[in-house]
């Protein structure tokens, strides 16, 4: 048979077997040289920083996080992003860092060939025996032989020619940057005559991989574990080198990169043994007195990926031209017109291009851009035709597509004959793309054929190039349940519902980050009752700033004595966030009874209430600061009021008034920047209580503190620099005794005392000790030989607080003095002993107002105990030392950094904030070489099975990574790396060579029955689609219910896939991100509320889970760059960490 002319058919891109082997990324076709520019690397790693910029400059932001080798996501001033899909890889990862793909051969270290860069791991033979080529993609490889030793090869820029491998054979291998072409070289009619070319036999190695061919003679490698499809080659083929290229059609390509215009084409036959595959060149090609020499045999070998191209033609309608390369053409070859059309042909183009990056976002734009270079009459613009298409493969010829031609989209008049762009777009275009992208489809096809296939005048030639360019709009997030209240009613609650007498104003504090300063954001409630046969929408507000609070008054024709529920949404503009009770979240519960007991009146001269509609409602300071308010009703018989800041009220806050129905004046500090919600509950003797009120007020946030050392002097420092508030004094502070200065810390630099004299201490006192005050730093105890006082601040006898570790009790203290005596005094000490050689945050609060004291660890709260008598220490305040009966004891042995003291409370939520700021790192295994833990913890990994570090990872210099066959390889620690009941954040790179068909764990922590945590990919999540899933289970025992948060992207990027779990066990919420993002849409939101676990003092595990007490979901692929803290990372630390650059092994928050 005749190749249809127009171009190289299909260029050899061998991947492995005998052929083209090609990327290890998810869309990878055969690539030249990226032609556009490597974007100049900038600040914007995050969609908030980039977003932040865009707005600022007036310029398109890349977001760095986002980069992959083939496409980019710009944010736009107007607060919108924009995704370029590119069919080819343009970039890939080298040394840790982005470079532009060049195919050019280099000496490898260790011996071999390989291109400069490329997208995939692939070594060239030197000559000699063993492999001529190895491709790797996820840990699995695939390596050709010949059968005999080969002479070195000739090497000339991208390609290596083995010179007579054969007499009068090359064997000729060409590097590009997502593959490599294999072909065979037949000279001469002499050569061809050789009966070794009868059957051409190349041995195999693919140890985790199963070679198969279908009846169509596609060739596939498949893991073994998963059954996923590595690597695929269509029904090889072979070609001589045609007539002279003559006539319209040629552009000069070479007769080695594909067959030409009039060159006659054949199939290769193929056979598959235990190791070898048998190629059989067609005996009629190579022996016929017209065939044209040289002839090239040539089978292609791909990675399977998402982006796709193929080739079709009337004139060859059972043959296919999937993944060509170069240039071809559309329209009808008229063999009248051009004699290298050898027969009349029809011919059409069909382009996938990848789109799950941004499922379930809103479309707001599109533009489909193919690249021409050739027209029959450069002068004369003709139509070219842009269809919506189905799907095809790598077995799709002109016979099976017919029917892919969904629908005309656009046309375009053009005749370009130099590289040009064709652009377009429309409203159909459009459509198409927002259906895909709504629909959460992983690609969209198109296709492009002529306007008219019955003359030649519409005839062009376009490049295997072509772009897809979107913008689109990101969901705001979904409202959250602690930004939610009602009056009256209080808080959002989902039982028990209150009962209030009129229908409530409902309040929702919503955001959306790519708003700005734009007021665009709007609400809309909803109300249901009678299990959601009753509804009531409510209008949509009117447009604010992220950040306001909106609110909707209930109407009076909701039903009374009924359980009613309300929620609310937001929106953008352009698209819905999910329900505020989507996923695991509830609805807000409440009843309607006219006659029940109306709620207290409040009224504040201190912080007067806010007024959602005001667009000038003003701000009060502060957070940690009292205010008075007074609380009133209407009802006689009402004898006690109970009161909750940011809470439901409950006995613990409650007040007296002096006679029954009486006003009742408290002090209440606001505990959070911004809208602050005061409830207060009435209830008569008999315990019948009203509804709370909700007295809403806007504060800013707190004072900053009264001093900050944040102890990042050098070695050798004699003094400390404290950082102190404007319009007070400055603290000077000096060094003394076994100090050193400048070792690691937890934020920067640390102090460390020897624990036998070493410590600092100001000239005079820092805070009044009989008012109210707040003390914090970071300490990592070097041993528990001893009392070990991290701050204290001095009278003249003892301390008047001391934040220390106690030897008595073994724990944490935050200990108080009665007087400036060796006396009474309160201990506020830690739930448990402290974790020697750990990081760990203490804060100690000292209410003058409520007369308590507080120990935090860590951010969360561990006692509160009476402190009734206070006095104030005039001393200086010191650093790593006590004062006890006059002497100075107790010096710290350890660290000590980042010391804030306060003159004023600091709120349970701040407590948890100074310590999320900076989340202790509990492990961190980069995985480039081994299992060594990069922190000083030395929590290494020991493999399991056959588990072993290789170099085929997506970070690091060198870019190793964890390798597991999924049929029992792990890797896992001694012990315990963090602890699964308190709040934590697990985050690394995963891959594997094909979705798993079964559930498979990457992360995990071992209890005794199960694992504490685990994530893994279920192909059963996400609406039975497959996707990533963490779960908890809430004991550790079998049948434990498991608690889950889902989310639907699996390598929607890239190959890899940066996948993250965060539990805030300070608001019992599981948190799934991947590559770098929540999944926030009206169906499924990747958040799981109300969840609590259980501590698995078990080892840490990357690759298996357990669960009801046996080990199971093994892994199938490869794990990079694995990161664990103690504590709450938020998602812009996520995207930091999903930000393709390997951070050093400090924590980097």
């Amino acid at each position: 048979m005749r190749m249809p002319p127009g171009g190289s058919a299909r260029r050899l891109m061998v991947t492995a077997l005998a052929v083209c082997l090609v990327s290890i990324a998810p869309v990878r076709t055969s690539s030249a040289a990226a032609t556009e520019p490597e974007p100049p690397r900038g600040s914007a790693v995050t969609e908030t920083e980039a977003t932040r910029e865009a707005r600022s400059s007036g310029q398109p932001v890349e977001v760095l996080a986002l980069r992959g080798e083939s496409r980019e996501v710009r944010a736009l001033p107007s607060g919108t992003f924009e995704l370029v899909q590119h069919q080819r890889p343009v970039r890939t990862r080298k040394d840790g860092a982005w470079t532009q793909v060049n195919p050019e051969l280099t000496r490898l270290p260790g011996g071999g060939l390989g291109p400069i860069a490329s997208t995939v791991d692939l070594r060239l033979s030197e000559g000699g025996s063993g492999p001529f080529v190895t491709m790797g993609r996820a840990g699995r490889t695939l390596s050709l032989s010949w059968p005999k030793p080969l002479p070195a090869p000739v090497v000339e820029g991208d390609t290596a020619t083995y010179p007579e491998v054969l007499p009068g054979v090359d064997l000729s291998v060409r590097a590009d940057v997502d593959g490599f072409s294999h072909l065979l070289v037949v000279k001469t009619p002499e050569a061809a005559r050789n009966p070794a070319l009868a059957r051409l036999r190349l041995r195999t190695e693919s140890p985790d991989l199963d070679l198969a061919a279908d009846a169509a003679g596609v060739l596939r490698a498949s893991d073994k574990v998963t059954g996923g499809e590595v690597f695929e080659a269509p029904a090889p083929l072979m070609w001589d080198s045609g007539p002279p290229a003559v006539g319209l059609l040629s552009d000069g390509q070479a007769r080695e990169a594909g067959p030409v215009e009039g060159s006659r084409v054949e199939r290769v036959g193929v056979g598959l043994a235990r190791g070898e595959l048998a190629l059989v060149p067609d005996r009629d090609l190579l022996t016929d007195p017209g065939t044209h020499f040289p002839v090239y045999i040539d089978p292609v070998w791909k990675t399977v990926g998402e982006a796709a191209r193929l080739m079709v033609s009337s004139g060859y309608p059972t043959t296919t031209y999937y993944n060509w390369s170069g240039t071809q053409g559309v329209g009808l070859c008229d063999v009248q017109f051009d004699g290298a059309c050898v027969k009349d042909q029809k011919k059409r183009l069909f382009f996938r291009m990848p789109i799950s990056a941004i499922a379930g976002k809103v479309v707001l734009s599109a533009e489909f851009i193919a690249y021409e270079t050739h027209a029959y009459n450069c002068s004369n613009p003709t139509s070219v035709q842009l269809w919506h298409a189905s799907g095809f493969g790598s077995s799709s010829t002109w016979n099976s597509t017919d029917d892919n031609w969904i629908k005309h989209l656009t046309s375009r008049d053009v005749a370009y004959c130099s590289r040009t762009p064709v652009e377009f777009g429309g409203s159909a275009l459009l459509a198409a793309v927002k259906t895909a992208v709504t629909n959460k489809d992983t690609n969209i096809y198109f296709g492009l054929r002529a306007y008219s296939e019955s003359t030649m005048a519409w005839w062009k030639r376009f490049t295997a190039d072509a772009d897809l360019r979107i913008q689109y709009n990101t969901p705001p997030p979904q409202p959250l349940m602690k930004n939610l209240s009602m009056s009256p009613g209080g808080p959002c609650v989902s039982s028990p519902a209150p009962t209030v007498n009129r229908p409530p104003i409902m309040y929702a504090v919503l955001t959306d980050p790519d708003s700005g300063s734009a007021a665009k954001l709007q609400a809309q409630f909803r109300i249901l009752w009678d299990d959601s046969a009753g509804v009531w929408d409510s209008p949509l507000t009117e447009a604010k700033t992220t950040g306001s609070t909106f609110q909707m008054s209930a109407p009076p024709t909701i039903p009374q004595n009924k359980l009613l529920g309300w929620h609310v949404r937001a929106w953008d503009g352009y698209q819905w966030s999910p329900w505020s009770s989507a996923g695991e979240a509830t609805g807000c519960y409440f009843s309607y009874d006219a006659a029940a007991p109306p709620p207290p009146s409040l009224t504040s001269a201190d912080y007067p209430p806010s007024d959602p509609d005001d667009p000038d409602d003003p701000w009060y300071d502060g957070v940690g600061r009292y205010g008075s308010f007074t609380v009133s009703t209407t009802q006689s018989d009402v004898n006690r009021y109970w009161v909750g800041i940011n809470t439901t009220p409950t006995s613990a806050g409650e007040y007296r008034p002096a006679t029954p129905g009486g006003p009742v004046t408290i002090q209440v500090a606001p505990t959070r920047a911004g809208v602050n919600f005061l409830y207060v509950k009435a209830l008569d003797a008999a315990g019948n209580a009203s509804a709370a009120t909700t007295y809403m007020f806007r504060v800013n946030a707190g004072a900053a503190p009264r001093a900050h050392w944040n102890l990042d002097e050098p070695a050798g420092a004699t003094s400390l620099s404290a950082g102190v508030r404007p319009g007070t004094g400055a603290v000077t502070t000096q060094v003394s005794g076994g100090v050193t200065l400048g070792v690691d810390g937890q934020v920067g630099t640390a102090m460390h005392g020897d624990g036998s004299t070493g410590y600092a201490e100001t000239s005079g006192p820092v805070v009044d000790t009989s008012k109210t005050y707040s003390v914090g730093a970071w300490v990592k105890l070097a041993h528990t030989n001893g009392f070990a006082t991290a701050v204290n601040q001095d009278g003249n006898v003892v301390s008047g607080f001391y934040l220390q570790y106690v030897q008595d009790d073994n724990r944490w203290s935050f200990s108080l003095s009665n007087a400036d005596a060796v006396q009474g005094g309160v201990r506020v000490r830690s739930v448990a002993p402290p974790e020697v050689g750990e990081w760990t945050h203490l804060l100690g609060v000292y209410d003058a107002v409520a007369k308590t004291a507080r120990l935090y660890v860590n951010g969360v709260l561990q006692e509160e105990k009476p402190f009734t008598v206070t006095w104030n220490a005039t001393g200086p305040m010191a650093i790593g030392r006590a004062k006890h009966n006059g002497a100075k004891v107790d010096f710290f042995p350890g660290e000590i950094d980042d010391v804030q003291v306060f003159d004023r409370l600091v709120s349970a939520e701040e407590a948890a904030d100074l310590f999320s700021h900076h989340p202790v790192l509990a492990g961190r295994w980069t995985l480039n070489t081994g299992g060594e833990d990069g922190t000083s913890h030395g929590r290494h990994l020991t493999m399991a099975g056959d588990a072993h570090v290789d170099q085929v990872g997506w970070l690091g210099s060198p870019p190793g990574a964890l390798v597991l066959d999924g049929a029992g390889d792990y890797a896992a620690t001694a012990g315990p790396v963090i602890s699964t009941s308190r709040s934590f954040t697990v985050a690394g790179w995963v891959t594997a060579a094909g979705r798993p068909t079964a559930r498979s764990a990457v992360f995990s922590q071992a209890g005794a029955v199960n694992s504490g945590f685990t994530v893994r990919y279920d192909p059963s999540a996400a609406g039975g689609a497959g996707g990533w899933q963490v779960e908890m289970p809430d004991s550790d025992a079998s049948g434990a219910a498991g608690q889950r948060a889902e989310h639907s992207a699996y390598q929607s990027q890239l190959a890899w896939d940066h996948v993250a779990v965060v539990y805030d066990s300070f608001e019992d919420v599981l948190r799934l991100y991947v590559n770098g993002w929540l999944e926030e849409t009206e169906e499924r939101v990747s958040v799981r509320w109300h969840t609590v676990g259980f501590d698995a003092t078990g080892a840490f595990q990357l690759g298996r889970a357990k669960a009801a007490g046996a080990w199971g979901e093994y892994w199938p692929g490869a794990i990079d760059d694995v990161w664990a803290f103690s504590g709450v990372l938020s998602q812009e630390q996520i995207q930091t960490l999903a930000g393709y650059t390997e951070l050093p092994s400090d924590s980097p928050f």
